[in-house]
């Protein structure tokens, strides 16, 4: 039987609690550590390069880049926006964060 549309419309205006959602990992869930992120977007997507600064001396810097995650614009708002409430309660509890120094090499 096909949806009426209107129900069409009420399905795709039901809203999750994210805390309700379930996870579970993959056999192949991979998790790494990153102090450097470099970015990517076009008209669909925007893509984040997570690496690690393994070797920084006063004349160079070295970074490994780990993981590629790329997403679609809709999704980054989304994850900016968490990432926004989740930095201002962590500040609540612990104080402001810092802002990090802009590295420089000079050449």
């Amino acid at each position: 039987m096909t949806p009426k549309p209107e129900e069409k419309v009420e399905k795709l205006q039901k809203t999750f609690n994210v805390a309700e959602l379930e996870h579970y990992r993959v056999p192949d869930f991979i998790s790494v550590y990153a102090n450097n992120a470099g970015f990517g977007i076009n008209f669909f997507d925007l893509s984040i390069v997570f690496g690690q600064i393994v070797s920084p001396t006063n004349e160079s810097m070295l970074i490994e880049d780990r993981l590629a995650v790329t997403m679609s614009i809709e999704h980054a708002k989304a994850l900016m926006m968490a990432l926004q409430d989740m930095l201002a309660t962590y500040e609540k509890t612990h104080g402001q964060i810092r802002k990090p120094s802009p590295i420089e090499i000079k050449s």
